[in-house]
């Protein structure tokens, strides 16, 4: 079992660092759908739409943020 070499855990880290900080198609989609209509006259179903399409996005980020700090740590028990 080989473990990385500091070069190759400073790759990772970046990577890691790059994907984290990755959130223009997370702004962009919030954008789209903000102009979506949802007041008084919009239909429920849109509305509901809407909201759920929101709550993905949110949901979808999230679950990467969890696999990040997954990589984060296996990453740090490898190299101490």
């Amino acid at each position: 079992h080989s473990f990385p070499t500091r070069r190759s855990s400073d790759l990772i880290f970046a990577e890691l660092q790059q994907i984290r900080q990755d959130t223009q198609h997370l702004s962009l989609a919030l954008e789209k759908l903000e102009k979506v209509p949802a007041d008084n006259n919009a239909d429920e179903k849109i509305c509901q739409a809407k909201i759920d399409a929101i709550e993905e996005v949110v949901v979808q980020r999230e679950e990467t943020n969890r696999s990040l700090i997954t990589l984060y740590e296996k990453l740090y028990d490898a190299i101490r």
